[in-house]
């Protein structure tokens, strides 16, 4: 699996089993200040019986959302090899953030 630092964001892939089928999904932002993890509900075949419960997600301009939550199975993150991150890039991102931050 390979990590990619793409528009000052850590790309990957993610697998999931749900329901007792395992789902690839490429393309997934790492988010490292996140509590939750958020799948689309229309990537997978959702089961609607199945317990749930509604959480409410808060962005970073403090903007609320509330989603339906149900546990998976297991999450597989493959380990990175040669992963390198430029400590530029890095601080130039989380400068970006901060404006984002001040300017909402």
């Amino acid at each position: 699996m390979n990590f990619s630092f793409r528009n000052g964001l850590i790309w990957i892939s993610v697998v999931i089993e749900y329901e007792g089928e395992s789902i690839k999904f490429d393309n997934c932002i790492l988010d490292t200040g996140s509590a939750t993890t958020a799948i689309d509900i229309d990537l997978v075949e959702f089961n609607y019986k199945k317990p749930s419960f509604v959480k409410r997600l808060v962005g970073i301009g403090g903007g609320t959302q509330e989603v339906i939550s149900q546990e998976v199975n297991k999450i597989t993150i493959e380990p990175a090899h040669k992963l390198k991150i430029d400590q530029n890039k890095l601080q130039n991102c989380r400068s970006n953030i901060l404006n984002l931050v001040n300017v909402l």
